[in-house]
C-alpha cells in the first residue's frame, strides 16, 4: 500500500502477497479497526492507509 499510486484491491494484495484471503482479511480488519488504514465500500473493496507518514515512522522501528 506504501508504494502504489492508487489503493490497491483485496485480489491484488492476496496475488502479490501469496497469502489465504482469510489471512489477508484477518490482518486487513485488525489494521482497519485500529485506524491504520481505510476501506472503500465499492465492488473491489479498495483499501488506503490513513497516515502515511505515521505508519513509514513504525515500520522503520521494526526494520
Amino acid at each position: 500500500m506504501i508504494d502504489r499510486n492508487y489503493p490497491p484491491k483485496f485480489k491484488e494484495m492476496v496475488k502479490h502477497t501469496g497469502r489465504a484471503p482469510s489471512t489477508i482479511s484477518y490482518h486487513l480488519k485488525r489494521l482497519a479497526k485500529a485506524r491504520i488504514i481505510s476501506v472503500d465500500q465499492d465492488n473491489f473493496h479498495r483499501y488506503r492507509l490513513l497516515n502515511k507518514s505515521r505508519t513509514l515512522r513504525i515500520l522503520s522501528k521494526y526494520s
